[in-house]
């Protein structure tokens, strides 16, 4: 093999010359212009899953097969058992994935790996393989050993159903994954909001930002289940309370005017009324005051003109109408007319 001006080769390398596939098995080092090697035709593919990964990867790496080591020395060979070959290919960080006890399918029959040597040429791993047997976890017709034990099967399901949560809620999301029908214990997810605008999703917990809706997805291995959210404004519940405008004295043979208003969170709820009562607070019976009129949210008290009423103190209570518990008490004190 000579290469172009200017381009190089070095041991291992693969090359691809029309249909065929060579691997590149010496140098010489002495080329000025052009790199001077020999190649040697690729015959087999070397097909595997590694046992050192903790997901599982094919590789497929190009090789040759036979009863011969490859070395510079073409007198150099070494005698093998009948069941056993020697395979040549590529020293790369794909090939140094196979070990001892590696298998592999090859010409339909089983091998598997008794010895490694990655140093006698460097560039290349020479490896001797010894006859093994077909398993039913082999895929013959794919020329693939361990095939079946490394085809995983993923799922992925949220436990949460889909949801209507508030403004600033939070929700964890229970995910059950399972790998050929086990379940994986914490298994490494990535998680997705459609929009993330409505609502976020870090480490499985699900942040609500604003009204709308989004979908949350988790995805595992590839595998991904999902579900609605919504977000709504949060539902303040209802807190009344009620007060009392108005002065807090009255004279002798006059008049009074007192406003009731409604508070639901601190707004006026005009929709609602109250019930007016009236009491001396000393407990006396007879009142202080009398009602000139009233209605669901203002009442007129007259003062009686007895001067024996003079600092006396009436007690007036304005209840919503539909919860008495609810009120609030204005004190008025009798002043006298002059």
């Amino acid at each position: 093999m000579f290469s172009k001006p200017n381009e190089t080769f070095n041991v291992g390398d693969i090359v691809v010359w029309g249909s065929l596939t060579y691997l590149v098995i010496d140098i010489n080092e002495d080329q000025q212009i052009q790199t001077k090697g020999k190649i040697q035709l690729c015959n087999n593919i070397l097909s595997f899953y590694s046992t050192t990964d903790s997901i599982p990867t094919l590789f497929q790496i190009p090789c040759t097969i036979g009863k011969a080591t490859i070395s510079q020395d073409e007198n150099k060979y070494i005698s093998l058992p009948a069941d056993e070959n020697i395979v040549t290919c590529p020293n790369i960080i794909d090939s140094l994935k196979i070990t001892e006890n590696t298998r592999f399918i090859l010409s339909g029959d089983a091998y598997s790996v008794v010895g490694i040597n990655k140093i006698e040429n460097p560039g290349l791993l020479t490896i001797r393989i010894k006859e093994d047997q077909i398993t039913p976890d082999d895929n013959i017709e794919l020329g693939i050993a361990n095939y079946f034990s490394n085809q995983h099967v993923y799922t992925v399901d949220i436990q949460n159903s889909d949801v209507t949560l508030n403004v600033n809620d939070t929700i964890t999301l229970n995910i059950i994954c399972t790998d050929n029908n086990q379940q994986v214990i914490s298994p490494t997810l990535s998680y997705q909001s459609s929009n993330i605008n409505v609502a976020t999703v870090s480490n499985g917990v699900v942040t609500c930002l604003v009204e709308g809706t989004t979908i949350i997805t988790a995805t595992y291995n590839g595998v991904s289940d999902s579900i609605n959210l919504t977000v709504q404004s949060a539902v303040i519940p209802d807190s009344y309370t009620v007060s009392i405008t108005g002065a807090n004295t009255v004279k002798l043979n006059s008049n009074i005017n007192l406003l009731a208003n409604i508070f639901n969170n601190g707004v006026v709820d005009a929709s609602k009324s109250v019930i007016w009562s009236v009491s001396n607070q000393d407990s006396s019976n007879n009142v202080y005051v009398s009602i000139v009129s009233q209605d669901g949210s203002n009442i007129t008290l007259k003062a009686t003109n007895n001067s024996s009423y003079v600092g006396k103190y009436v007690v007036v209570r304005a209840s919503k109408n539909d919860d008495v518990l609810v009120f609030y008490d204005h004190t008025i004190q009798i002043k006298s007319l002059f």
